[in-house]
């Protein structure tokens, strides 16, 4: 117990000294992004995520348009994202430090205990305890399990259950004992909770507790024909083109890409598990003398483990066989354990051999130091320019040269390592958890026997504590954007249950990721507009005067079902006036089809607004006027969609109806006031140009419906108050005021505004 609670604790120390902090694919910020929903609003909805998920589980937009909150519910398997609900929740417990910073920890803690388990696993088969030690740290630090324990994939609990499930077995064959048969079913179930894919592993599983009588000299041949047939499945299209295709559930069966698949798990020199895990070659030579002992059960087990898992998802994956831009081969790591495990007997040997045993090793722990201290994009973005930076691009699949270390390592002398503490510039991380290393591994190796060694998982969660707290202002998280920092604080001052900040484009995604600076509102992000454009130079993907056709349609669905359950909506924006490039079609909408309330423009680039839920009316003023502003202007009528009656709290939404008699000369601001009896104003709109500044100065003939409000103070007496109206301009940095027939500049609208107790 004492030698795996120091390897645990080494292991965790080592990852920690690779950490990233940090998402890169989309499969684990949706993940992510579950996870915390369950936290903090104990449902399975994407919100932060939601710009990326609607494209894959909700095309209309909105999967419940009669919930308060209507975005599509995710599908994946349940227990991964539940595992990382108690660290995304002990993050919000503690201030200064990072959600998501806090919840990547997860697969740190796994993979630890993967190694562990097997560990403990090499003992059970009856092994003494250096070889256990040496499995361990194989599986650990030299496959790519240390690259995936940087990540927010369920991979590594996949391994770590289905190894358990397998340990549990074997521990049911050698004692007979039914609870590990009750052990192993609860373990299996939730490895196939975690990933329903758990199911390729069964056949091999049940290897475990097969009767020795069945394993016999003959029955090799039968594992070598499978070998052979698959061999000829991954460099031929003999089976491909008479795959029929098939749909169930999420998986599609098919031939397509069913050699590419096959081949790239197990046969490609440099995405194979073999070529990306190259120490787990050594169980060729380790099953060989497994047989030759005529000791052949995890021979079959490993043998039927990774083929089914190479079969399945080879013939259920289709196109995303290789599961994005990752390490390969993703979707086979369970099968890495049992490799280790047929290792043994030729671990057994370099043991005896040191030179053969220290050069491997260093090998494989450099092979995989590249692949854990940089970011996986720099594999695709170092191919040759006709790869178009695709990660499976076939010549890298065929080819020696593009193995991983052979691209990557003029990157680690070019590039900044994708590490927390060296983004963040944290250098006590390093000698915080260098040191923990060191001591653990020469705990390990000198067999020390203290009772104080049971204090160092305490030492490790109070460094971890401390280095969350150091890093916290990550700039991969926007962390040092002072902008949005109190953009959150002011929203925090705000909120209101059921509130919901929506996300203009995804740019802003990572810092609501890693910060969360109030507890109320739900941030749902949307997706670029095809209206919109990045830049000057950029020509938008849509042009046209209909604000509709410049939005993204699921938008449109989500913004109207989202106000339908909540009097108001807040939007932040990373462009505004100040850009006079940026187009800005998602505020246009609710501008013209909402009600603007309030603006707090914290820099050009971060600016929160407040909007009413009230739909704006599509029909003529409900109050006709004739009120001439200047000699060009007139305000020809009012719509108060909900009346004269209102509550302290409550907003007040008006629509304006202008008609330009001349081209104006200038861009007016119209100010609005909500005013008492003795003529003090009480409260005021939001000062903007025309159509919240979107139509800054009319033209001649020119009809426009501004739609404003006023939220009324909380503590407004009860009475009748009216409207005022003003329009202005600046010249010269002095206010300019439109006048009107009777020479004031001020109108008073024939509205009286009663508000009740």
């Amino acid at each position: 117990m004492r030698r795996a609670l120091l390897l645990f604790i080494f292991l965790c120390a080592v990852y920690l000294l690779t950490y990233s902090g940090r998402i890169t694919l989309n499969d684990e910020a949706e993940m992510y992004d579950i996870t915390s929903s369950i936290v903090d609003f104990g449902d399975r909805r994407y919100d932060v995520f939601n710009w990326f998920a609607w494209t894959r589980y909700a095309p209309s937009g909105i999967s419940d348009p009669n919930s308060l909150y209507p975005m599509s519910e995710s599908p994946i398997e349940p227990v991964f994202i539940l595992s990382g609900t108690p660290l995304y929740w002990l993050a919000t417990q503690i201030s200064g430090v990072g959600l998501l910073h806090t919840t990547l920890l997860l697969n740190i803690f796994i993979s630890a205990l993967a190694s562990v388990l097997i560990y403990r696993y090499v003992l059970l088969l009856g092994y003494e305890e250096r070889l256990a030690l040496s499995a361990a740290l194989m599986l650990g630090l030299m496959t790519i399990l240390w690259a995936y324990s940087r990540t927010y994939f369920r991979e590594p609990l996949a391994l770590l259950l289905i190894l358990l499930t397998a340990f549990y077995l074997e521990h049911l064959r050698q004692t007979k004992k039914p609870i590990f048969a009750g052990a192993a079913v609860i373990t299996f179930l939730l490895a196939y909770y975690t990933k329903e894919s758990s199911l390729m592993v069964v056949p091999g599983l049940l290897l475990i507790m097969m009767p020795n009588q069945w394993l016999k000299r003959w029955t090799d041949g039968v594992l070598l024909l499978v070998l052979l047939v698959t061999v000829v499945a991954g460099v031929t299209d003999v089976f491909a083109n008479s795959l029929p295709e098939i749909q169930f559930r999420q998986y599609k069966t098919g031939g397509e890409f069913f050699r590419i698949a096959l081949h790239g798990y197990l046969i490609s020199p440099t995405a194979s598990i073999w070529a990306t895990s190259p120490i787990v070659l050594l169980a060729i030579p380790g099953g060989w003398l497994f047989l030759r002992r005529n000791q052949r059960r995890y021979v079959w087990v490993m043998l039927v483990v990774l083929l089914g898992l190479a079969w399945g998802h080879a013939l259920s994956a289709d196109r995303h066989w290789i599961g994005g831009t990752t390490l390969p081969p993703r979707f086979i790591i369970p099968a890495l354990p049992f490799m280790i495990l047929v290792s043994i007997p030729a671990l057994e040997w370099l043991m005896q051999h040191k030179r053969w045993l220290i050069g491997i090793v260093l090998i494989a722990l450099y092979w995989q130091f590249l692949n854990a201290v940089l970011a996986w994009q720099e594999y695709p973005d170092h191919l040759p320019e006709e790869s178009l930076n695709i990660v499976n691009w076939q010549p890298a699949l065929d080819q020696v040269r593009y193995a991983r270390p052979f691209v990557l390592t003029p990157v680690l002398f070019e590039k900044n390592l994708d590490i927390a503490w060296v983004r963040t510039h944290v250098p006590l991380w390093f000698v915080m958890f260098g040191g923990l290393a060191s001591t653990t591994l020469f705990l390990l190796w000198r067999d020390w026997r203290r009772r104080w060694l049971w204090g160092l998982p305490v030492v490790l969660f109070v460094m971890i504590g401390v280095g969350l707290k150091l890093i916290y202002v990550d700039p991969a998280y926007w962390g040092q954007n002072q902008a949005l920092i109190a953009a959150s604080v002011e929203l925090d001052q705000q909120e209101q249950p059921g509130d919901v900040l929506l996300l203009n484009d995804p740019l802003y995604q990572p810092f609501f990721f890693n910060y969360r600076l109030f507890d109320k509102a739900r941030v749902v992000s949307l997706q670029t507009s095809p209206g919109e454009r990045g830049s000057f130079e950029q020509v938008p993907a849509v042009v046209s005067d209909n604000v509709i056709d410049l939005i993204d349609p699921v938008a449109r669905r989500l913004i109207d079902a989202l106000a339908t359950k909540r009097k108001r909506l807040w939007l932040l924006m990373e462009t505004g006036p100040f850009l006079p490039w940026a187009i800005r079609p998602i505020e246009r909408y609710m501008t013209e089809y909402y009600y603007p309330v309030a603006e707090y423009a914290f820099d050009p680039t971060v600016r929160l607004l407040l909007f009413s839920t009230v739909r704006a009316p599509d029909a003529p003023p409900e109050i006709a006027l004739d009120q001439s502003f200047g000699e060009g202007l007139l305000l020809t009528g009012v719509t108060l969609p909900l009346g004269t009656t209102y509550a302290a709290g409550d907003i007040l939404p008006i629509s304006f109806y202008w008609r330009a008699l001349d081209d104006a000369e200038q861009d007016y601001t119209v100010a609005l006031f909500l005013v008492d009896e003795t003529g003090a104003v009480v409260a005021q709109g939001r000062d903007t140009t025309f159509v919240g500044g979107f139509v800054p100065r009319l033209k001649a003939g020119e009809l426009v419906q501004d739609n404003r409000a006023i939220q009324i103070p909380d503590e407004l007496s009860a009475g009748n108050y009216q409207i005022w109206l003003r329009l202005y301009w600046f010249e010269n940095d002095t206010i300019k005021t439109l006048t009107l027939e009777d020479g004031k500049d001020i109108t008073v609208l024939p509205i009286s505004i009663q508000i009740g107790k």
